[in-house]
């Protein structure tokens, strides 16, 4: 296929054609894959393929964001993606290494669970005038987790609901740590903007 043609399926891509956005990942995909560099260090809990999953999963919720219409900068945005990816999976796995004295508790109540995944996303559920109540929470951010992928509430519900670890999910979803890690990376992200409008509700 013509380097033109693979262009016009970025356009229908943005547009909103899943087939052609396919098809265009099929093509890329195993070159970005290839460029992923995972040390030694983190090869066991890292999976080039888990972060090109999650990724794939991020290219088809954000391609309308995509300015550069042609398949070379195309390829170069996924690339970039899949490298954030990677960092965020690695700098967690760091982070879990280390001791930390606000170690995550199970919550014994759903308000604490919403809390915490608030606090988690950047917002509280604490002071203001305009304060959430807790069951306005519950409801509030439930509502925007059913909006998530289904990947990304499998790993929410598990984490944060079900109080389980990194370690516990991975071998529940047969997952690489560093996927789970990503997932809920992701998954926070996207909570931070379907609650954007909704911030000051809670603050």
């Amino acid at each position: 296929m013509m380097a033109d043609n693979y262009d016009f399926m970025v356009r229908q891509a943005v547009e909103g054609d899943n087939n052609a956005l396919t098809a265009l990942l099929a093509k890329c995909g195993p070159a970005v894959r290839t460029r992923l560099k995972i040390s030694r260090a983190f090869r066991s809990s890292v999976d080039a393929d888990d972060v090109m999953q999650v990724s794939y999963l991020e290219v088809f919720l954000r391609v309308k964001e995509l300015r550069a219409r042609d398949f070379d900068r195309f390829t170069a945005w996924v690339g970039r993606i899949a490298e954030n990816n990677l960092r965020d999976a690695i700098r967690e796995l760091e982070r879990a290494k280390r001791p930390s004295p606000h170690r995550r508790v199970a919550p014994s109540k759903p308000e604490e669970s919403v809390s915490m995944l608030l606090e988690q996303i950047g917002m509280t559920s604490a002071g203001g005038s305009r304060q959430a109540s807790g069951r306005e929470s519950n409801v509030l951010l439930d509502q925007a987790v059913r909006r998530l992928p289904e990947s990304y509430q499998n790993v929410i519900r598990l984490h944060y609901y079900g109080a389980l670890d990194v370690p516990d999910i991975a071998d529940k979803l047969n997952k690489s740590r560093g996927a789970i890690y990503m997932l809920i990376a992701r998954a926070q992200e996207q909570l931070r903007e379907a609650l954007g409008n909704t911030s000051n509700f809670f603050s």
